[in-house]
């Protein structure tokens, strides 16, 4: 083999899939209440709190990255959200550091029920005086 040229690894690490976020646009003709309620009935996993938070940062940023995910996927929430009157914009691919992702807001929801629970425990030992 020539000096300089490296053979090609055929186990070399797999590249990761492109991610797509799911982008809803603010407008003038979705309530709040709307927006949330097609949120939870068309993501998978969103809940009211979720879908609560992501519509405030719809309100106040102008738009906000609702789902995040592979483009198949992403292209039919995109549309079933459409469908449903939302104002959307194009498919975007994921960059992390720009917005919330959906991923992150679940992580969010995880540390706020940690927290809950973490402070049930607190005033379980407080009753019992063992805190």
């Amino acid at each position: 083999m020539p000096e300089g040229k490296k053979k090609k690894n055929s186990k070399s690490k797999a590249s990761k899939p492109t991610l797509w976020d799911v982008v809803v646009l603010n407008d003038d003709h979705n309530t709040v209440e709307g927006v949330i309620k097609i949120l939870m009935e068309s993501i998978p996993k969103m809940d009211s709190k979720r879908a609560y938070r992501l519509t405030t940062q719809i309100d106040a940023n102008g738009r906000g990255v609702v789902w995040t995910g592979k483009h198949k996927a992403a292209d039919f929430y995109r549309e079933q959200l459409a469908e449903l009157g939302l104002t959307m914009d194009k498919l975007r691919k994921h960059k992390p550091q720009e917005q919330i992702s959906y991923d992150d807001n679940l992580t969010l929801d995880l540390l706020g029920l940690l927290e809950a629970r973490i402070g049930e425990i607190r005033e379980e030992f407080q009753k019992h005086g063992k805190f």
